[in-house]
């Protein structure tokens, strides 16, 4: 038991000493009966008529003054109730300070060409040239509004996702694509007469190079056509996936 006299709570009208708690007033002293959650209620209750004193040395029976954006209360230095009270602090900071810290961080990726591809984001069916069903794919902003992710699925046993970003140090978009067939494919470009374009290439087991060309082409329904073109083993383009993306 912490041993607390009238002098540490003389000087603090309207309230008086707990052998455990240190310097109630008749709104916080059953924090200390009834634990956390009546602490932070009485805490909140409190707040309004706490005095709002000077903070008494650390000691033996000396009470410890926490003010909370607004939220007054006389607590003592002592085990549980201490980290306890701690704990609910930092909740409650967080709390208030979040939203005033998001609006003085600036978005890094708000310009015009970190947007170029929201034409994509959605949830699509996509069919093939011939009105068959190809999958489903869906495309988010993700990590702070920088970041494309893709998610796409025939339901057929194969599946891939990739992640769009736009390097504004090198004024390129980027997609690393990866699949359940074991490829990566890493593709770079850009916007060309309205479309995103993008281009790379793939290393065989042969150590034969393919070539990669992706177009993703908005409509004015609301559609986008994507155009997967791959180079043969003469280097000619062929079609390798002709695609229509509408929404679910």
């Amino acid at each position: 038991m912490r041993q607390v006299n009238e002098t540490s709570c003389g000087s603090i009208p309207n309230y008086s000493p707990h052998s455990e708690c240190g310097c109630l007033s008749a709104e916080t002293a059953p924090a200390c009966i009834h634990g956390d959650k009546a602490m932070i209620e009485s805490r909140i209750a409190a707040s309004a008529d706490a005095p709002a004193v000077e903070r008494t040395a650390f000691g033996p029976g000396r009470p410890v003054f926490f003010a909370v954006h607004g939220l007054r209360t006389m607590r003592p230095l002592a085990g549980v109730h201490l980290a306890v009270c701690l704990l609910f602090s930092g909740v409650l900071m967080l709390g208030f300070s979040a939203p005033a810290l998001a609006q003085t961080v600036p978005m890094a990726c708000m310009g015009a060409e970190h947007r170029a591809f929201d034409f994509w984001i959605g949830d699509w069916n996509v069919h093939r040239a011939d009105g068959q069903l190809a999958g489903t794919n869906s495309i988010t902003r993700e990590i702070g509004g920088c970041v494309l992710h893709e998610r796409y699925d025939t339901g057929r046993g194969y599946s891939g996702e990739s992640f769009n970003i736009y390097d504004a140090s090198r004024q390129t978009w980027h997609q690393t694509w990866v699949d359940s067939s074991g490829l990566l494919l890493l593709l770079e470009g850009g916007v060309r007469d309205g479309r995103m374009v993008l281009e790379g290439e793939t290393t065989g087991t042969n150590q034969a190079i393919t070539r990669h060309r992706i177009s993703w082409t908005p409509a004015a329904d609301g559609s986008v056509r994507q155009l997967w073109e791959s180079t043969d083993a003469s280097g000619a383009w062929v079609v390798a996936f002709d695609g229509r993306y509408t929404r679910r």
